[in-house]
């Protein structure tokens, strides 16, 4: 089963306008709607509340380099 994404979406923003006012706007009509109130498109940004900050640090600066891939002396830059 296919949970929906908690996230508004244009179509949604329709069709909520149309409920509350009895007004059916297609979806980029809606979408001028918006920016004419200054309104713009944006995304959750997806971290974990657990996130560990200092240990995410601590492997980009010791763990990343060591695994990284480097460029072949022949042809290097």
């Amino acid at each position: 089963m296919v949970m929906p994404l908690p996230l508004w979406t244009i179509g949604r923003v329709a069709a909520l306008i149309e409920e509350k006012t009895g007004i059916k706007y297609h979806k980029g009509h809606a979408w001028r709607i918006l920016r004419g109130l200054g309104w713009s498109s944006q995304r959750p940004v997806g971290r974990a509340l657990e996130r560990d900050e200092k240990a995410i640090a601590h492997w980009k600066r010791k763990q990343w380099p060591a695994i990284k891939k480097k460029p072949s002396q022949r042809g290097a830059r």
